[in-house]
């Protein structure tokens, strides 16, 4: 681990790699890492039928040249899960509207109709 490479990820990451990549830094305090990776964990859980609990994370300080290692099951981190699955939701309800919104849906009022092109 260093500053091109702030963390090491085990096993299946491709989903929560993403969130991993956009937050996290060498500089990252711990306490927010450790974040970090469960929101990863738990992305990739969520989208991947062969990833699941528990969850192991293992930290070590420098300082006193000590590893620390834990493991969590699913009813551990229902808190956090909660929270996480709440919020997101409504982050994307604040998101600004993009560019997207004036040509893709119709003027207030109106309803979307979805048109099937069988020659797609």
């Amino acid at each position: 681990v260093d500053q091109r490479a702030p963390y090491l990820s085990i096993g299946a990451t491709a989903y929560g790699k993403p969130i991993l990549d956009r937050a996290l830094t060498y500089d990252t305090a711990m306490r927010h890492a450790l974040k970090l990776a469960y929101l990863s964990f738990d992305s990739t859980r969520f989208s991947s039928t062969d990833v699941g609990f528990p969850i192991d994370l293992i930290t070590y300080a420098g300082a006193d040249r000590h590893w620390r290692e834990q493991q969590f099951d699913y009813d551990d981190l229902v808190e956090q899960r909660q929270w996480w699955n709440k919020n997101i939701t409504a982050l994307a309800e604040r998101m600004p509207d993009g560019p997207w919104v004036k040509d893709l849906l119709p003027d207030t009022g109106q309803r979307l109709s979805v048109v099937k092109d069988e020659n797609r």
